[in-house]
């Protein structure tokens, strides 16, 4: 029985070391599983976090690549439609008709040229635009190239010459503007800005605009072409200041560039240049960068390494420049395994052509800082605890980086607590969108001033005006709801937004109204100017223009008036200062006689002026002064006696109302009402049948809004 006794033991012993064993096994298995699962995490999440950069590097410079294009767009439409608007005035074109029969002559085209009193016209119309709006100048060229006229420090003794211009993309632009299409053209400048006088070129390939400058034969109908009108802007303004701000990082940076692979704007590290070797000494001022040539040095270089001359043989273009000129594609591409840029620095970009302008634009950074989040989490990928948290650490970031980059998206379609959806009109210094409150989801009428337009002391105006207008309440004055700034410092008001019709759009489309609706309508623009003026505030800029007809309340030809943009604060000394004595304010037709004498005059007098304009307009539809200018408005305005209503072919309003719009236009002051309110009274006193609420609705169920 001993031995048996013995044995248990050992038999025991056996039984708990393989219980162990298996045990311990086990334990390896799931050690090994958890460690494979934790490695499978840590890859299949390093991989994620990888793709999850790419996309979220290339998505931010594909953003900012777009909001910089629609800036440019920006900048170019509002530049071509300044020469539109000039190339089609009456004196301009008279100015080029002369010039071009000048250029016609068969002796000293240079002299006949010269000598024509039409290039003194010309340079009086178009040298206080390139002074106001801080051209480089202007050139006017005959259909074939032959420059005819120009600002004297642009064409210097070239008129008469041919131009030869440095870019084909110019040559493009002329047959282009010939055929009627305007637009803008970048190209390299020569450097320095100032020609050479030595050369016989001129540089109108810097960043222009240009359209044709045409005179239609009324008999045949037949267009003539007298020639191509080019303002040249400068390029180190908006052009360059905009791609300069578009950078993300420390080593971002936004540039343009043309098919010969020049830069044509200024570079971020343009102080770094000069001790790389890229711009030779006798280049560094801020025109040197335009012949800087964006080609792969091969290496990184640097101040102790510069570039040397003879080592720019055979240097290869980029990456980026070598696909951009050869694809020219209009949608943004994107390199992440980056490539040397013309610093020889190794970077990703993203990239565009714009066609229609003959250029390229691409945003680049290091692509050690684009990809600088990664570099840390390689080495928590070895702490296999940490693995885990340094991934959902950078899924986060990287989350709240795509969120951020949405954020900028929405920001560029939001104007404080406004969402923007579409533009619904613009003019000289402003455009209105359609937006509608984010929490209350109303629609809004958002007016945002063009930067270009103003300055500090006109901002600081609108902003005192704006403060004013929304003093007012009277129901047919439009309702200011708020005003702000943009991240960007561009000025902004929100007001009512009202769909219908201006009075000038009623006028053009049914011509003379009858008169118990005339009436109607003139009483309300009365009720508005009442409570204005009781307030001390004079409008300045009544016209159709800025009279809307719209349906409030189931209320139909309900009126507002619109654009207190000119108010001006009578009652306040400090306020009357901050307006020039000579600056004249408002649209010529409406603008009162005593305040073309004198501009600072502002009283209730001139609005009602300007009221009894709108009369006669609506009343006749048409004006009561036809001229082809403003000029001579003015003089008709000063001079002449306006006509009678009833004098008009085919118009017969009650005499007493004839009367009551005569002494409106009058060019004594005392001879008009004395009030807003007088003028409602004497309106109210004409023997008219009303026009009523059916009468309204008809009309509008008829006509929509």
């Amino acid at each position: 029985m001993e031995a048996p006794a013995k044995a248990l033991p050992v038999a025991q012993d056996g039984t708990s070391s393989a219980r162990f064993r298996r045990k311990g096994n086990r334990l390896k298995v799931w050690a090994v599983l958890s460690f494979l699962a934790i490695v499978t995490l840590g890859v299949v999440t390093y991989r994620q976090v990888l793709s999850s950069t790419d996309q979220m590097v290339a998505s931010q410079m594909k953003t900012l690549l777009h909001s910089t294009v629609s800036a440019l767009e920006i900048l170019f439409r509002n530049e071509t439609e300044t020469i539109d608007r000039w190339s089609r005035r009456p004196d301009l074109i008279s100015a080029a008709e002369g010039i071009r029969e000048a250029s016609l002559a068969k002796e000293d085209v240079r002299e006949a040229l010269l000598a024509t009193p039409a290039q003194g016209k010309l340079h009086r119309l178009l040298d206080p635009l390139v002074r106001q709006e801080e051209y480089l100048g202007f050139a006017f060229l005959s259909p074939s190239g032959r420059l005819l006229s120009g600002t004297d420090s642009i064409v210097g003794d070239r008129i008469g010459n041919r131009v030869r211009a440095r870019v084909s993309e110019f040559k493009d632009r002329v047959l282009r503007a010939k055929a009627g299409l305007s637009g803008a053209l970048v190209a390299r400048p020569i450097a320095p800005v100032e020609p050479v006088r030595e050369t016989s070129q001129i540089p109108l390939n810097f960043l222009s605009t240009w359209a044709k400058v045409a005179r239609l034969d009324e008999t045949t109908g037949e267009e003539r072409v007298l020639g191509i009108l080019v303002l040249l802007i400068r390029p180190d303004k908006d052009f360059s200041r905009l791609l300069l701000q578009a950078r993300v990082g420390k080593t971002g940076e936004t540039y343009a560039f043309d098919e010969q692979g020049h830069l044509l704007s200024e570079s971020r590290f343009a102080k770094d240049l000069v001790p790389l070797g890229l711009l030779p000494k006798a280049e560094e001022s801020s025109k040197g960068i335009f012949s800087v040539e964006i080609l792969d040095p091969g290496r990184a270089l640097t101040p102790s390494a510069p570039l040397t001359g003879h080592d720019r043989a055979g240097f290869a273009r980029t990456k980026m420049l070598r696909r951009a000129v050869q694809e020219k594609n209009t949608e943004s591409e994107a390199d992440l395994q980056g490539y040397r840029d013309y610093r020889g620095q190794p970077v990703v970009g993203a990239w565009v052509w714009l066609r229609e302008y003959g250029f390229g634009l691409t945003t680049e950074i290091d692509k050690d800082e684009a990809f600088a989040p990664v570099s840390w989490v390689r080495w928590a990928f070895l702490l296999l605890f940490a693995l885990l948290l340094a991934a959902l650490v950078f899924v986060l970031t990287s989350s709240f980086s795509v969120l951020r980059m949405e954020k900028k998206i929405d920001e560029a379609k939001q104007i404080g607590p406004y969402e923007l959806e579409k533009k619904i009109g613009e003019g000289g210094i402003g455009e209105v969108y359609l937006a509608r409150h984010a929490l209350l989801r109303r629609p809004t009428a958002i007016k945002l001033l063009k930067k270009r337009s103003i300055n500090p002391e006109t901002l600081d105006r609108f902003e005192r005006e704006v403060r004013q207008t929304s003093r007012l309440t009277h129901p047919n004055t439009v309702e200011i709801y708020d005003y702000g700034h943009t991240p960007a410092g561009t000025f902004y008001y929100a007001m009512e937004y009202l769909p219908g019709l201006t009075m000038a759009q009623l006028i053009q489309e049914e011509g003379a109204i009858v008169p118990r609706r005339a009436v109607h309508l003139l009483d309300q623009v009365c009720a508005s100017l009442s409570e204005a003026h009781a307030k001390g505030l004079i409008h300045r800029d009544i016209k159709p223009q800025n009279i809307m007809l719209c349906e409030r309340g189931g209320i139909y030809d309900t009126v507002k008036v619109l654009d207190f943009g000119l108010v001006k604060d009578v009652s306040d000394p400090e306020n009357i200062q901050h307006t020039a004595p000579d600056q004249l304010g408002g649209t010529p037709m409406y603008i009162a006689p005593e305040r073309i004498k004198d501009p600072s005059r502002n009283d209730a007098a001139t609005d009602l002026y300007a009221v009894g304009t709108v009369a006669f307009n609506l009343l006749t539809g048409r004006n009561p002064f036809d001229a082809g200018s403003s000029v001579e408005v003015v003089y008709k305005v000063m001079q002449e006696a306006p006509p009678r209503v009833n004098d008009i072919e085919g118009i017969s309003v009650p005499p007493a109302l004839d009367d009551l719009v005569a002494r409106l236009l009058s060019k004594d002051p005392d001879d008009r009402p004395r009030s807003a309110d007088q003028l409602r009274m004497e309106l109210a006193s004409l023997d008219l049948d009303p026009w009523t609420f059916e009468d309204a609705r008809a009309w509008w169920e008829t006509h929509g809004s």
